[in-house]
């Protein structure tokens, strides 16, 4: 049975940790999230959920 993924809480997104969900770093686009300040969730993969 799978549950809510605590990492991104269900969202299947989570902040940015390159550029702390501001988008930028020094001023640049940030070259990991593009600029969106969101990436795919490291542990549920986008998927909302993990295995129990």
């Amino acid at each position: 049975m799978a549950k809510q993924c605590n990492q991104c809480k269900g969202f299947g997104k989570m902040k940015c940790p390159r550029c702390d969900a501001t988008g930028k770093i020094q001023k640049k686009i940030c070259y990991y999230c593009q600029g969106y300040r969101y990436v795919t969730c490291t542990l549920c993969r986008g998927k909302k959920e993990i295995a129990d």
